[in-house]
Order: structure tokens, then sequence, then C-alpha cells
């Protein structure tokens, strides 16, 4: 049965997997060592990982191919790749060939997650809102875009979307506009934006 498990245990396994592996660290202080939280819903929002592999309650749960897919990454950026560039080897790539680039060491999946009481390289996350600032790692892949959707949710709040695959299939701005209603609800309720419009 595949094991399912949360955000920061998903933390600790790639951890745990760069740490074993003579695994050195992107040059650029833009790039996390092992991406915090935020960076790995960034990563699923690009489509550099898969969606969480289920749902309990409100709590996303991920698996063994994300551990794969966010080592992969890492390691793939310490080459000096930029998240465009690793995007375009890892898109599609089914578990065997993942595993080779993760590299995960030998009988990795036989250990439990490191315990997150002595964790190293890893610092829990600043207390920030998911929305407030793009990751760093957003920041080097903007550069790679090739264009842009803008998704008008309400009057005076606008979406911006950086899409990578310029032939995307045509956007359904419904679809958009309805999942966003809680995020416009919130605004409202903070007096950001007018409810009644």
């Amino acid at each position: 049965m595949e094991m399912h498990f949360s955000i920061d245990s998903l933390r600790r396994y790639v951890a745990g997997a760069l740490q074993g592996g003579g695994y050195t660290p992107a040059a650029s202080a833009r790039v996390r060592d092992v991406p915090d939280t935020r960076a790995i819903r960034y990563y699923t929002t690009l489509g550099l990982i898969d969606r969480p592999a289920s749902m309990e309650g409100r709590t996303a749960l991920y698996g063994k191919r994300h551990v794969m897919q966010l080592v992969a990454i890492k390691r793939l950026q310490a080459t000096g790749l930029t998240l465009a560039e690793v995007q375009s080897r890892l898109t599609g790539l089914p578990n065997a060939a993942l595993s080779k680039i993760a590299k995960l060491p030998t009988n990795f999946w036989d250990a439990s997650p490191i315990d997150s009481t002595s964790e190293e390289g890893v610092s829990p996350d600043e207390e920030r809102p998911f929305w407030g600032e793009l990751p760093s790692e957003a920041v080097e892949s903007n550069k790679n875009v090739r264009r842009s959707i803008r998704v008008e949710l309400h009057p005076g709040v606008e979406l911006l979307v950086d899409v990578a695959d310029a032939g995307a299939k045509p956007v359904d701005l419904e679809r958009i506009q309805i999942a966003a209603a809680h995020l416009l609800k919130e605004l409202a309720r903070q007096r950001l934006i007018d409810a009644g419009q």
C-alpha cells in the first residue's frame, strides 16, 4: 500500500535523501538547499511536482513520487539549471527514470522520516501568508515564462498567471472565479475590496 504523509514529513524525507546522497546545494543564494512548504506549493502550481496524492480533511498528503520529484529538482538545480529547464526534463517522467535522477540512498524507504526535533538543514517555515510573496526560486523561473494570463476575479482584483506551456488549452474562467470565491470573501472581510460589487 502506498504510504502518504504530510507536507512537513515530505520536507523531512527530502532533507534526509539529500543529506545522505552526495548532494552539494546550488551556488545561488536564491535557491534553498531544501524546499520549504511555500516552495513545494509553488512547484505544484508550476506542475514540477504532482498534486497531493490525497486529502485528509484540509490536510494534503504526499507520497514517494513527490519525494523523488523534489529530490530530483534539487539535484538538477544544483547543476545550475533554471526551474524552466528542470521542468522540461522532469515533466511526465515515469518513476524509474525519476528515481535515477533523484538517486535516493539504498534502503531509503526502510527508515522512518527524520525526527523534526533533530532535523538538520531544514528550519521551520516562517509565519507568513502563502500568497504574500513568491518563493525565491520563483524569481529565477519567471525569467523563462513565455506568456501570462490575466483573470479578473472581482473589480480591482486580478489574477496574473505565468504559463510555461504556450500551447496550453483555453482557460475556463468561470471555474477559476468559482475557486477564488473564498479569497474574495476574505478580502471583503478584511475590507480590502467592496463586497457589494
